[in-house]
């Protein structure tokens, strides 16, 4: 699983990228690796991902997949992909995503991410964006973006007909395939989680 490397990335990142504490204050990341940028037949971008939800435990959901496509994200002249990252920073935000197809940037807002490790205050915007292009982190601004729960990728997956709810809020996934659980890990030792999840647990 791609977004596990991307996720993975935040890490290691210079310390004038992105706050760490974005992690922290979120309740839900979605992680979308080489977004493509569209052209002008089709219009938009496209990509897939996946979205995690944080429990108030502090524990990282399974990863429900979705699609990203249309709208704008603000790609730099010359860049033709990019890994983006979703923030979701309050729970309004995060709960309009699980109608499919929602459309992030008509309803609400989607910013780009402030720069620094430190968030010196509270996030203003319910979605912040970052995008990630040849090694570097930066913020995004998107608009007119939709996201969509992919039924049929998820079925593929998890081997069963699992809705976004059922994954994310309910965590009905009793048992993870590896990809899954690297990236769930990944999250959790980010946000200084005691929490490591295998298919024993």
């Amino acid at each position: 699983m791609l977004s596990s490397a991307v996720l993975k990335e935040i890490e290691v990142a210079p310390d004038s990228e992105m706050p760490v504490d974005l992690l922290n204050q979120s309740v839900a990341i979605g992680i979308f690796p080489g977004v493509k940028k569209g052209g002008y037949i089709l219009g938009g971008q496209y990509g897939r991902g996946v979205i995690i939800k944080k429990n108030d435990m502090n524990k990282w959901s399974a990863p429900a997949l979705f699609k990203i496509h249309g709208g704008s994200i603000g790609f730099q002249i010359g860049i033709q992909e990019v890994d983006l990252i979703l923030f979701f920073v309050d729970e309004a935000s995060f709960n309009d995503i699980l109608e499919s197809g929602y459309n992030v940037g008509v309803n609400i807002s989607a910013s780009a991410g402030p720069v620094g490790r430190d968030l010196s205050k509270d996030p203003k915007e319910n979605i912040i964006a970052y995008s990630r292009s040849k090694g570097l982190f930066a913020g995004a601004i998107i608009s007119g973006v939709k996201l969509s729960f992919d039924f049929e990728a998820s079925q593929d997956y998890y081997g069963d007909a699992f809705n976004a709810k059922m994954i994310l809020i309910n965590n009905e996934v009793e048992k993870m395939p590896e990809t899954a659980i690297k990236l769930v890990n990944i999250a959790q030792n980010l946000t200084k989680g005691t929490y490591t999840y295998d298919n024993r647990n």
